[in-house]
């Protein structure tokens, strides 16, 4: 018999589990009040602007 029933495969279930980890993580760090030093060499000075200023992300924009 023929199952025509679409699952996650096991690696979209683990890639969806990993996602939801890293989102975890990533809110629970608090946001840094200073530019790190490897941060400094970055080519787009605006990019670092924002990123001092704490300006919030464009809405999905993260995970695919």
């Amino acid at each position: 018999m023929l199952d025509f029933n679409p699952r996650p495969s096991m690696a979209e279930r683990i890639n969806t589990l990993v996602d939801a980890a890293l989102i975890a993580e990533r809110e629970a760090t608090p946001p840094r009040t200073y530019l790190g030093a490897s941060r400094l060499g970055h080519a787009c000075e605006r990019a670092l602007q924002f990123e001092f200023a704490g300006a919030p992300k464009d809405g999905g924009a993260d995970f695919s």
